[in-house]
């Protein structure tokens, strides 16, 4: 199996036209993950998950991150799926921790699978690592942030995962970001030119009784 580097998609634009370009590019991508993790025993059950969603995450959304709505809309109507199933789509590591604390996974610390050839998700190897270097401890003097990421077997097979670029509309104000992330999320690790950069992690142990989801 040949696997490519991961597809690079610019984003420009006020957040609906940059949200839109993005899931019209990455539609096949987003399309693949959403039928993966609605797949019994990937997640937390559909009817659960529309629950938390519109009582927990759209809520919140609206109260504390608004501007972030018109991007998340657009993603939805460029790869043509309701916005419950891109909100569904960027909640995908709290509902699987969500899934973990909840003993919705076997007890040997494996996923439950719906077929012999599906991958399979090992729960201890879902645990990235950040690794930061002050400046005093560089010759150049330089801030580094790295991170390694330990991406499911799906998004390794089924490559689900875009570099986006993004370039806010001037109105906006902000940096350009640089980001790499699973189709159809906004955003999960990365930089942007005003030097921030930010990481994910997830810390979990095999018995399924703690899982932290945590950002750098």
């Amino acid at each position: 199996m040949t696997f490519s580097n991961y597809q690079h998609i610019v984003l420009k634009g006020l957040p609906y036209d940059r949200g839109y370009t993005h899931g019209e590019q990455a539609k096949q991508k987003i399309l693949d993950s959403l039928a993966h993790y609605h797949k019994p025993g990937k997640l937390l059950p559909w009817d659960i998950s529309q629950r938390i969603i519109k009582e927990v995450y759209l809520p919140g959304i609206e109260k504390y991150f608004p501007e972030a709505l018109p991007e998340l809309r657009g993603i939805a109507n460029g790869a043509g799926v309701d916005l419950d199933q891109i909100l569904f789509l960027n909640a995908r590591s709290a509902a699987n921790t969500s899934q973990a604390a909840n003993g919705h996974v076997a007890q040997n610390g494996f996923r439950n699978i719906a077929s012999s050839d599906e991958p399979t998700d090992i729960q201890e190897l879902q645990e990235c690592t950040t690794a930061g270097f002050l400046a005093e401890s560089m010759d150049n003097g330089d801030v580094m942030l790295a991170q390694n990421w330990d991406m499911s077997a799906n998004v390794f097979l089924k490559d689900t995962a875009v570099y986006l670029e993004i370039h806010p509309d001037p109105s906006e104000d902000l940096p350009v970001m640089f980001v790499t992330t699973e189709a159809g999320q906004l955003g999960r690790s990365g930089f942007n030119s005003a030097g921030l950069g930010r990481t994910t992690t997830t810390i979990a142990d095999v018995s399924c009784e703690k899982a932290i989801s945590a950002q750098y």
